[in-house]
């Protein structure tokens, strides 16, 4: 029944299965990167504003 499924096939299922994993984990980790830019980048431009005050410590408190 599986005479046709050899060693070809099944190395190019494991290619497509290890690429498809590899780019699934790849968008993960750039979304988290992404992200994590956003955030910096909102919260300097808030700080920049007058809005928030970041402390040396890295505690969000409201400007005076």
């Amino acid at each position: 029944m599986l005479d046709f499924f050899g060693w070809y096939e099944a190395m190019c299922l494991a290619l497509i299965g290890g690429a498809y994993i590899h780019g699934t984990m790849q968008s993960a980790l750039t979304q988290k990167k992404t992200l994590e830019r956003g955030i910096e980048m909102t919260l300097d431009a808030l700080e920049k504003q007058g809005i928030i005050r970041i402390d040396e410590n890295g505690e969000i408190a409201k400007a005076d």
